[in-house]
């Protein structure tokens, strides 16, 4: 080695400020003293390095960044240096080779050094040599030790961070997995000694082989991400005989982007879980109580679902609830304080159950029983569950039962007491001329008892009868089969009547039973001999009317409570029980009742039904 001197004085190595920059620890070997200690001296006067010595046999076990080392060195201890470079590996451990000033080389400078030691050898250096050409030398060569370490740092940091996600990823080229991390293991419950070098494809499905050939495809791989394209895609796999649903998306990887990296997330719990959600979604949807969440978080607890039920129930589109609070369907009449007990719980997040009036989109009303139930997430309330049924047909039943308990007791009450009455006046024995009179009162009075009671039962059966059919039937027979019976205990009636031949109504039963007993009341309360009753049918909109006029006294006033009662709770004032059975048997066929007393005498009852379409199966 020369021991020229440079005019400029030697620098750190490298750029990097003194405070930030690692200390470099090269190790000579060399057998010339005079080489050894020149170069030994030199290298002290670099700041970021520090300089030991070391026999070849200890150039085995040393720390260092760097060696340097002569011909007898590498040829005594090349073998145990190449093993420990090896071992290093993917860092770098440079190894300077300084030659004899009497050895020849090639310009290459590998001439020298034995084929098999060729991977240690970094470079080649011949004295005599310029300081300032012996530093760029060392430069070089630390560097490169440096930037392998950095690189060997950041590819363990990068492989923890794969490892450390929940997807797999893998690394592929020309097909065969180079790389898997541990959540690849597991997707294709393998570990990685058995995965690398296998064919990806050999886990792919038969009817995605295509896809996933694209998708490793180094160079389709590239398009995609220069025309920002990339996505995820399904892909099928196949592990122990059992279907794995992925996503999978490729990007290039490599010097060359010779291979890809395989992102594969396995969608078989998410599948599932959408699958629930769906399932429970659809459940909802279809459910046949109305079902609304409501959004606690929220300022005035804004509607967030309603399902189809619901919508059925209160006439709104979905859409138009949305964001709205629920009292939006709720009936001016409600009961105040049954709001407020709702308020209550809902301002408290406590479930209650309630009976309220709602409001149709078209203005009619219905009695919803409602039930309200607080939704917790992570302990904190977010929502509410609603549940709502319409209870107007049991409410209807309930009240119609009260009217009807109520009228037979009053009935029933009435006449016992005068069977009664006469029965004890015949126990007596004191007249027996009046015996006839008592015997016939108490035979009219059960005769009614037993007129009342077939009435309730024939009212009873219409209703059975028409809950176990569909069929449409027309009017006009209906009418006729209403008018035998009478005609034939009042044979001295005339009626008449005009029908719109096309009128059809699904509920025969219950619509004869209400037109029998109306046609009754028409004749039986009347003071003429020759009792005079006309019935009109007309059809128009969709609505059918029967119209049935009289010349009779009409209906006292105290009486049409079944015309005017729209709650049916029971009466203060009891009254004839046909006049609810006429109103009850026309509501469950769909339609209502309306009076109207005529000038200058008689009366006109209207009965209005939803018109019916006809079908090859019905009657006529």
């Amino acid at each position: 080695m020369s021991e020229e001197s440079s005019t400029t004085p030697i620098q750190p190595l490298g750029d990097t400020p003194r405070s930030q920059s690692p200390r470099l620890h090269v190790v000579c070997s060399i057998r010339s003293s005079r080489d050894r200690e020149l170069l030994v001296g030199w290298l002290e006067s670099i700041d970021r390095v520090t300089v030991s010595t070391a026999s070849p046999e200890e150039l085995a076990v040393v720390p260092f960044d760097l060696c340097i080392v002569d011909q007898p060195t590498l040829s005594q201890s090349g073998d145990r240096l190449l093993a420990r470079s090896q071992r290093a590996q993917p860092v770098a451990l440079p190894c300077l080779l300084v030659t004899a000033r009497s050895e020849s080389h090639t310009s290459a400078g590998r001439a020298v050094v034995p084929d098999d030691l060729q991977p240690l050898v970094t470079d080649i250096i011949k004295p005599p040599v310029r300081k300032a050409q012996l530093r760029r030398r060392l430069d070089v060569l630390l560097e490169i030790r440096q930037q392998s370490k950095q690189l060997a740092s950041s590819n363990a940091h990068h492989r923890e961070l794969l490892e450390l996600l929940p997807e797999a990823v893998f690394v592929i080229a020309d097909g065969e997995i180079q790389y898997v991390n541990s959540a690849g293991e597991c997707l294709l419950d393998a570990s990685e000694p058995i995965l690398l070098g296998t064919a990806f494809l050999d886990y792919v499905a038969s009817e995605d082989q295509s896809t996933a050939a694209d998708l490793l495809d180094p160079e389709t791989a590239a398009a995609a991400v220069s025309e920002h394209r990339t996505a995820f895609v399904e892909l099928e796999l196949h592990v122990d005989g059992e279907a794995v649903i992925t996503e999978a998306a490729a990007t290039p990887v490599g010097l060359d982007e010779d291979a890809v990296q395989l992102v594969c997330r396995d969608m078989t719990e998410r599948n599932e879980r959408e699958s629930r959600l769906r399932l429970y979604r659809t459940a909802m949807d279809e459910a046949t109580v109305g079902i609304t969440i409501t959004d606690a978080r929220e300022l005035d607890n804004p509607l967030v679902y309603v399902n189809r039920e619901f919508e059925k129930l209160t006439g709104h589109d979905g859409e138009e609830l949305l964001g709205e609070n629920p009292r939006l369907v709720q009936s001016p009449r409600t009961d105040p304080e049954t709001v407020a007990e709702i308020r209550k719980s809902v301002d408290a997040g406590e479930p209650i159950s309630v009976e309220l009036i709602n409001q149709r989109a078209d203005g009619t009303e219905w009695y919803n029983a409602l039930t309200i139930s607080p939704v917790h997430q992570d302990g904190e309330l977010t929502h509410f569950l609603g549940f709502q049924r319409n209870v107007s047909a049991s409410r209807a039943q309930q009240n119609q039962l009260a009217v009807l308990d109520r009228v037979l007791r009053h009935n029933l009450r009435n006449r016992l007491n005068v069977v009664l009455g006469h029965a004890e006046t015949l126990a007596d024995g004191t007249s027996t001329e009046a015996v006839p009179i008592h015997a016939s009162a108490i035979c009219k009075t059960a005769t009614e008892l037993l007129a009342l009671s077939e009435k309730t039962r024939r009212f009873r059966t219409a209703l059975e009868a028409d809950a176990e059919t569909t069929t449409t039937v027309g009017l006009g027979g209906v009418i006729e089969d209403s008018l035998g019976p009478v005609r034939e205990e009042w044979p001295d009636a005339r009626f008449e009547y005009r029908v719109d031949e096309t009128a059809r109504v699904q509920s025969e039963n219950a619509v004869r039973f209400a037109v029998t007993e109306l046609l009754t009341n028409a004749v039986d309360h009347t003071e003429s001999e020759m009792p005079q009753v006309r019935i009109e049918v007309t059809t128009a909109d969709g609505e059918i009317e029967i119209r049935i006029s009289d010349t009779g006294p009409g209906i006292p006033e105290d009486e049409r409570q079944p015309f005017d009662d729209t709650t049916e709770t029971p009466v203060d004032h009891a009254i004839g029980i046909g006049l609810w059975l006429v109103r009850w048997a026309v509501n469950s066929a769909g339609g209502d009742l309306d009076y109207e007393e005529r000038d200058p005498h008689g009366s006109r009852i209207t009965i209005r039904l939803p018109a019916v379409a006809d079908s090859p199966n019905d009657r006529t």
